[in-house]
């Protein structure tokens, strides 16, 4: 009446790049590669951070630098942009790792646990067979 699907089976998931391959991608990709393109408001909300801990100012004299001229003010700007979000992405890679250990050693962990949970169980069957049946 009812047919069952056959589960397909799906490769393991691949591991994540390392720092070297994430900074020779980032030195290869496009200057319109959309992780240039994409701001750290647009997809938190949040202002972006200048890399100093102090946010953007909104005051535009305070923005604007004496000796640079529009195109190179656009230019730092861009620049110290993509830094701070491929330095945010570093971050993330880094603690998405330290995350990854973690659950290495807490699956680990649980593997004993039910390892020894196992044990208990079979031992309590035996007691139990001991106990019913003499032997």
């Amino acid at each position: 009446m009812f047919s069952s699907k056959k589960r397909t089976n799906l490769p393991p998931r691949p591991k994540p790049p390392t720092k070297d391959q994430i900074e020779e991608d980032l030195t290869n990709a496009p200057k319109r590669d959309v992780i240039f393109t994409l701001t750290a408001s647009e997809t938190t909300g949040i202002p972006v951070d200048q890399g100093n801990g102090h946010k953007p100012s909104t005051n535009r004299s305070e923005r604007k630098r004496d000796s640079e001229s529009p195109q190179e003010e656009t230019d730092l700007k861009d620049i110290t942009h993509t830094f701070q979000e491929a330095a945010t992405f570093v971050e993330k890679n880094d603690e998405i790792e330290e995350l990854m250990v973690e659950l290495d050693e807490r699956c680990e962990k649980l593997k004993e646990v039910g390892s020894k949970l196992q044990d208990a169980v079979d031992n309590v069957k035996k007691q139990a067979l001991v106990a019913l049946h003499g032997y």
